[in-house]
């Protein structure tokens, strides 16, 4: 269908095919679009490509939303038929408004920058965590989410907002950011609060807005869950003041990030300075390498009390440095006469 004056679906109104609708598409709350192949709707060259109020059902097939600004979804867009999953594409990004809701099983896919995210105010709603709604773009709002999967970035709430899910993944690809402005859940950081199941994975990236500089003793409650699974793979930190450092020791345990008098040597950021320390050492770092300084930090500031168990045996600063200047003045003779030093 081509028509240079848009098409318009009135409320009752019924449009069901596969294809191209190449024009502005709107519609009344109470009308239906719904595929039955391959359908493409809008008008890429407009703003209000498609600014439609009404139910949207893809079925088992994919959907494409064309408009120079994000599209605007209705009351209810259904992804999926059963066990098929249903595929929704906006380049720009979506619009879900208070009031209306996504449901069903498919993928969501948009472009995963800020520019062009998808805004969820009102429901996000998949059938399970087998058959989910998957976001693979940048995702915004203060919305409620449900058996829902994000794979690019999520950036919960238009401020610091309390966010209320059910049960949520992270995938490996995701990056969630945390935004940190004051001392109170909500009015003055990010929180998410799981009635479910919280699946972690991929990049945690925490920000400060507002001007804020945590102090020594303020404690961030990031997440509260039922249930917990995974970890994140990468945590990404704000710089603080000189000789203060972030303590994510219990992230994992109470979904609490704290700020602590920094301890040099103290890499892991977990309050001392141990064995632990020294394998993080050993492994290099992150931008920066570790240095030589580095470890004279962690010999100088090395803990008396007996190191926690590891799987790895860590000698005593004095005997490592000992160690260290034995196995350089050690031979080993091979069977050829070589030897190596």
């Amino acid at each position: 269908i081509n028509a240079p004056n848009g098409v318009y679906v009135s409320g009752g109104g019924n449009l069901v095919g596969n294809g191209a609708v190449n024009a502005r598409v709107t519609g009344d709350s109470g009308s239906v679009i719904e595929a039955a192949g391959a359908l493409a709707l809008g008008d890429a060259a407009s703003p209000a490509g498609f600014n439609y109020a009404g139910e949207l059902r893809t079925k088992q097939f994919a959907v494409t939303l064309n408009s120079s600004a994000q599209a605007t979804l209705g009351n209810l867009t259904a992804l999926g038929s059963g066990a098929a999953a249903g595929a929704l594409t906006a380049t720009n990004g979506v619009v879900v408004d208070f009031g209306d809701a996504i449901s069903g099983f498919g993928s969501i896919n948009s472009t995963n920058t800020l520019a062009k995210r998808t805004i969820i105010n009102g429901v996000a709603q998949g059938n399970s965590m087998a058959q989910p709604l998957t976001f693979t773009g940048y995702v915004k709002g203060v919305g409620t989410f449900n058996n829902v999967i994000f794979t690019g970035t999520f950036d919960p709430g238009l401020s610091p907002t309390i966010l209320t899910v059910g049960n949520l993944g992270f995938s490996a690809t995701n990056t969630l950011i945390m935004e940190l402005g004051g001392t109170a859940p909500g009015g003055g950081y990010d929180q998410i609060q799981a009635s479910g199941t919280l699946g972690l994975g991929g990049t945690l990236a925490v920000t400060l807005i507002n001007g804020f500089n945590p102090v020594v003793g303020n404690a961030f409650n990031l997440f509260d869950w039922a249930g917990l699974s995974g970890t994140f793979s990468a945590i990404q930190l704000p710089t603080l003041a000189p000789a203060l450092a972030w303590n994510t020791s219990q992230l994992f345990a109470t979904g609490v990030i704290s700020v602590a008098a920094g301890i040099t040597g103290d890499f892991d950021f977990d309050g001392d300075v141990d064995g632990r320390d020294f394998l993080l050492w050993q492994r290099g770092g992150s931008p920066a390498p570790f240095s030589a300084g580095d470890l004279a930090d962690w010999q100088e500031n090395y803990s008396t009390p007996p190191l926690v168990a590891t799987s790895v045996a860590v000698p005593e600063p004095t005997a490592m440095a000992l160690l260290l200047v034995g196995v350089i003045a050690v031979h080993i003779p091979l069977r050829n006469g070589a030897r190596i030093s």
